[in-house]
């Protein structure tokens, strides 16, 4: 074995969340830190969600379901939703990503009129047409708060910083909670710009990227098909672990802590069938000053929102949504 794990690692939760005077936190805590510093990835296992879970599948596929006439008016920059952000979106066969979407943010969100794209309030399908798809959505994405105020919390404490340094810039939060579909790769008419392994051959239907912000909580189904670019450049699949949520660091988070934590590439294989997935981005508020806390750390004094206007560019699905 190398110096990198063979497989990404896992760290419980419960035990990142309890007491942090015994030795079971403080070893934990190294864990995440040496998974977050090498592969930039890490499993939490030990959630106690496992019906959330559930539930959450079964209310992706039915939202996914739905008419393309209830999805339409969900659709942003259409009529009847006029975000440019927040909403549905379709799939564009013969694009470089193949999936359909829906984001919704925080249900107490209160929007600040700064005029970047992502300052709006959500849509939700009518409670006639999918009954209890938004209180659900509202219950899940509190739950997810919590794990990501949780992972900071440690994170803070494996820096040394005082309490609260991270969390107390994620208040009016501008998180997002991200349901996918990938359809199976056969119902893709045009599949000439995917991305293709040159050596095996195999379809990609996300191309390799990095995530742009804090942290990702990944919940994906037992289809697989995400794969991780390791410390020493080879593709891994991240195997499912029920019950668990990959997280993986962002690129402002790897400048905020002066590069110790890393950005890892990463990529979805086209399913041959079917794939759901629920990223959730955990993000701070707008007007969160993000600045360096580590000596000789390059990163420049940057608002939330401003970095995140920028980053905008980098991804198809939200190319010239920027200010």
């Amino acid at each position: 074995m190398t110096k990198f794990e063979e497989q990404i690692p896992a760290v419980s939760f419960k035990v990142l969340s309890g007491p942090r005077s015994n030795t079971a936190y403080r070893d934990e805590l190294k864990r995440l830190a040496s998974a977050c510093s090498t592969w930039g990835f890490v499993y939490l296992v030990d959630l106690d969600r496992e019906e959330l879970y559930k539930t959450m599948f079964e209310q992706a596929k039915a939202f996914f379901s739905l008419s393309q006439s209830s999805k339409d008016a969900l659709t942003r920059n259409r009529e009847g939703n006029s975000n440019r952000y927040r909403g549905f979106f379709p799939v564009d066969d013969g694009s470089n990503s193949f999936k359909e979407g829906f984001e919704a943010g925080w249900q107490g969100y209160e929007p600040t009129g700064s005029g970047y794209v992502f300052d709006e309030l959500s849509v939700f399908p009518a409670e006639t047409e999918l009954p209890g798809f938004r209180a659900f959505l509202d219950t899940y994405f509190e739950s997810h708060l919590v794990v990501g105020r949780v992972m900071l919390a440690a994170f803070e404490d494996y820096f040394g910083l005082v309490p609260g340094y991270f969390n107390e810039r994620f208040g009016n939060t501008l998180s997002t909670l991200r349901l996918l579909h990938y359809p199976g790769l056969s119902q893709m008419k045009d599949q000439s710009n995917l991305e293709r392994d040159e050596e095996s051959g195999i379809l990609f239907t996300t191309p390799t990227h990095t995530d742009s912000g804090i942290i990702t909580l990944l919940l994906q189904d037992n289809t697989g098909g995400l794969q991780v670019l390791n410390g020493e450049g080879q593709w891994s699949d991240a195997r499912v672990i029920e019950g668990s949520l990959v997280m993986n660091i962002g690129d402002l988070l790897t400048r905020w802590t002066g590069g110790e934590f890393k950005a890892t590439r990463h990529r979805i294989k086209a399913p041959s069938n079917s794939r759901y997935s629920v990223p959730f981005f955990f993000e701070p508020e707008g007007k969160a000053l993000i600045e360096p806390f580590k000596e000789g750390s390059s990163l420049q004094p940057v608002s939330y929102e401003a970095y995140l206007n920028e980053k905008f560019q980098e991804f198809v699905e939200y190319r010239n949504l920027a200010v």
